[in-house]
């Protein structure tokens, strides 16, 4: 089950709105239904290139800049590594071999970037 982790301000926002507290509070049902618990529901290991980067579509690539987030949405579809921040952290040597694989990957049109939460990283979002 993923951790619970909210802000101050978040967990005093879900006190008194249950949409609050719905997306960022994991319910006991999910640590029980084997279909909310699956590790890598869209397959994104399988399609990692580059620590970091999946390259999962033809025309476009995900980079995971971070792991971190400052709080934990229940329909996060990495909680494999949310949980665990030492397995998600993106070094500057990590950033230059996603650089070269997209040099070497022109038909890469488009890249989201993504985490975690990539605005919890500025120095490396800035460097991406």
């Amino acid at each position: 089950m993923l951790s619970k982790r909210l802000s101050p301000y978040l967990e005093k926002l879900s006190v008194t709105c249950p949409a609050i507290y719905k997306q960022f509070v994991p319910s006991l049902q999910e640590g029980h239904d084997e279909e909310l618990t699956v590790d890598d529901p869209l397959l994104e290991e399988e399609h990692t290139v580059v620590r970091g980067l999946v390259h999962k579509y033809g025309n476009r690539a995900l980079l995971l800049l971070t792991m971190n987030c400052a709080a934990y949405c229940r329909f996060c579809t990495r909680r494999r590594k949310v949980s665990d921040i030492k397995k998600g952290i993106i070094t500057h040597h990590d950033l230059d071999k996603m650089v070269a694989y997209l040099k070497k990957h022109p038909e890469i049109k488009e890249l989201i970037l993504s985490g975690g939460d990539p605005l919890t990283q500025p120095v490396i979002l800035k460097k991406a």
